[in-house]
């Protein structure tokens, strides 16, 4: 990854879609999560796939993960598309390992919870919330991208087109 200006320090995790990396920006030192798909875009060139993509790079909320920067195997010299997002301390799993006072477990409650009513205000169902896909940055209860995508097989591929004017409109 270094002709992307990118480092890997070490592996983060895997997940179903991906394995998930922290990388260190060579020009600023900066740390963040780098998730590179499991399957090529190619294999992923459905236009769900793509509006997921490009759905999680236009979120903007403190409770919800954003893409910072897709990366592409053509920019760099990787097997398929890779998203860098902000890197986070631990998943609320290990969090709650180590602080699992009253007030604290209230607070994330409260944070995923504001996270989970930004995505169902655009029209988004975050189809597997569990622990490990609640991250905690800072401090702060954050909804990990996942299977955002998911919801959009309840639609015909046809409604895809009107969905993402639906979509693009409230960004």
């Amino acid at each position: 990854l270094d002709d992307c200006g990118l480092k890997i320090i070490r592996s983060l995790g895997d997940g179903q879609f991906g394995d998930v990396y922290l990388v260190k920006d060579i020009e600023t030192d900066e740390t963040s999560a780098l998730k590179i798909m499991k399957n090529s875009l190619e294999e992923n060139d459905s236009p769900g796939f793509i509006l997921e993509i490009d759905i999680m790079a236009r979120l903007n909320h403190e409770n919800v993960m954003t893409a910072v920067r897709i990366i592409t195997p053509e920019k760099c010299k990787i097997s398929s598309l890779a998203i860098l997002m902000n890197s986070c301390q631990s998943t609320l799993e290990t969090a709650l390992e180590q602080d699992n006072s009253e007030q604290t477990i209230i607070n994330w409650f409260y944070e995923t919870s504001c996270g989970l009513n930004f995505l169902n205000s655009c029209n988004i169902t975050h189809n597997d919330i569990k622990p490990d896909n609640i991250l905690v940055c800072n401090g702060t209860a954050v909804i990990g991208q996942s299977c955002y995508y998911q919801i959009f097989t309840r639609f015909g591929i046809d409604d895809l087109v009107d969905l993402s004017l639906i979509f693009f409109g409230r960004f």
